[in-house]
């Protein structure tokens, strides 16, 4: 298989943790490549997205669990107390 922009190794884990408020997905990304200067310049490339999931997932489990988007950091449960 051949990677993508002259990269030599790639290893990419998502590690499922429980959370005391839910559960902590975690990014194990590995690369590398021959040219360290390229490898720099690659970096963002490729980790944009990982780092986009990671407000994806925010959101999607949030809005699976029934709360809708109040704000960046705040939510808002549809159940009345």
């Amino acid at each position: 298989m051949k990677l993508p922009f002259g990269l030599s190794h790639w290893n990419h884990h998502h590690i499922v943790e429980l959370h005391e408020k839910g559960t902590v997905i975690v990014d194990k990304v590995e690369m590398s490549h021959q040219s360290l200067v390229k490898k720099y310049f690659i970096i963002p490339i490729m980790l944009f997205p990982v780092f986009i999931r990671r407000f994806t997932y925010r959101i999607w489990f949030y809005l699976m669990e029934g709360n809708t988007w109040d704000s960046f950091k705040r939510f808002k449960s549809n159940e009345k107390i």
